[in-house]
């Protein structure tokens, strides 16, 4: 039975995943496909972004393999060992700006439309790029940075829970030279929720980051609930004058309690990041969805921005 229901699952994966595309296109949304079921969908409404979506293991390894700033997420999948199968996985990544005036401070932090990512990456004539992907602008200067959000759902065959890991990377290339760039004074956070108006329940949970200097992030976990998600908040930069975040990964265990009902439901990781003095009383809430996966909530989305991505296809 659990072979029918996993090739039943892989065939509605499938499917979704063509109609997705039907409908992304539609939409005026760009749309590759390796033909297995993966796909990328090239977005350009508030932001530029790039998301690619997994149907299959082989195809999320070898992304692993060739992209940068993911070693921590293929060292905490691989740890599970062989008793895991392969559910889904989602990859997400944009292009971010901050702007620094002459003292260093950064006053403005926003994410690129696809316009402004190829004239930077072309060096258009009326930006002067600096070293480290930096532009002169009068008194002011801009930093720029890749951001990649990578999410994956695994299922333990010899348990029957459900390992969902996520990880934030910032783009080595663009980052590592710079010592004004990020901020040591303001907190990020990054969140794993999940749906099933709680008929999940987490075992177990754990979250580190590394900074580009080797030094390790201290993770807080700021919000904690069994049954939707928690959620982390950490420096962005390691200190005055030191170096910024290369990855975040947290992970949680969540198992199945009770009998299934014949339902679906997703998992989510969402990054928010924060920058200049923030409204006084700032917070971050978690909100049940119901069958749906939790979701972050900023108090106030003033000198602060969120992204995310979703896992869905998880049976309870």
């Amino acid at each position: 039975m659990k072979s029918i229901r996993s090739s039943l699952l892989r065939s509605a994966a499938l499917l979704a995943a063509a109609l997705f595309a039907v409908l992304a296109i539609s939409l005026s949304l760009a749309v590759k496909s390796a033909g297995t079921g993966t796909y990328t969908v090239y977005a350009d409404e508030d932001y530029y972004s790039e998301t690619t979506h997994f149907a299959t293991e082989s195809a999320f390894d070898s992304y692993l393999k060739a992209s940068s700033g993911t070693a921590a997420f293929s060292e905490a999948t691989e740890s599970l060992g062989n008793n895991t199968e392969f559910t889904s996985a989602t990859a997400q990544s944009m292009w971010v700006c901050e702007t620094e005036d002459e003292n260093g401070v950064v006053n403005e932090s926003r994410l690129l439309s696809k316009a402004e990512v190829e004239e930077i990456e072309n060096g258009d004539a009326s930006i002067k790029l600096l070293s480290s992907g930096e532009t002169e602008i009068g008194s002011d200067t801009e930093s720029y940075y890749k951001l990649t959000i990578v999410l994956e759902v695994l299922h333990n065959t010899s348990n029957g829970y459900y390992t969902v890991t996520g990880t934030a990377s910032w783009d080595k290339i663009v980052s590592s030279s710079s010592k004004k760039s990020a901020e040591e004074n303001y907190e990020d956070y990054i969140g794993l929720t999940w749906g099933g108006n709680g008929a999940f329940k987490a075992l177990s949970y754990s979250a580190s980051g590394t900074y580009y200097n080797g030094k390790s992030a201290t993770m807080t976990r700021c919000i904690s609930d069994t049954y939707n998600g928690y959620v982390w908040q950490f420096y962005e930069k390691s200190g005055f004058l030191g170096k910024e975040l290369e990855n975040a990964t947290v992970t949680a265990n969540i198992s199945l309690i009770g009998a299934e009902q014949g339902k679906e439901t997703n998992a989510k990781l969402t990054y928010i990041h924060t920058y200049g003095t923030l409204e006084s009383g700032f917070t971050v809430s978690l909100s049940s969805n119901g069958s749906l996966s939790a979701g972050l909530t900023m108090s106030s989305s003033e000198n602060a921005w969120q992204i995310q991505v979703d896992v869905s296809g998880i049976p309870y």
